[in-house]
């Protein structure tokens, strides 16, 4: 079965955890969002998991890999992220 990420309905909120790693300012997220078709079936599972570096007390840089798995388990996508941000 093929899987059109347009024919989901939505996502739900992304729920996880976080901690802090070794280092200074440093940090790591995973969180796990469920997507459903229009029956409201599990339609995909999205995992992702991130690194975050505080760089100074405005600014953060983070990376991360979002990985996609069908009803039945199997991966199906893997992408990556960068970001950087700063507050104003």
């Amino acid at each position: 079965m093929a899987l059109a990420l347009s024919a989901l309905e939505g996502l739900t909120n992304q729920y996880g955890s976080w901690q802090r790693e070794p280092g200074h300012h440093n940090y790591s997220v995973r969180n796990t969002a469920f997507g459903t078709d229009e029956n409201g079936a599990l339609a995909i599972r999205a995992i992702i998991t991130t690194t975050i570096h505080l760089t100074d007390a405005n600014s953060y840089t983070e990376s991360a890999t979002i990985q996609l798995f069908d009803a039945d388990g199997n991966l199906i996508a893997t992408f990556c992220s960068r970001t950087t941000g700063t507050r104003f």
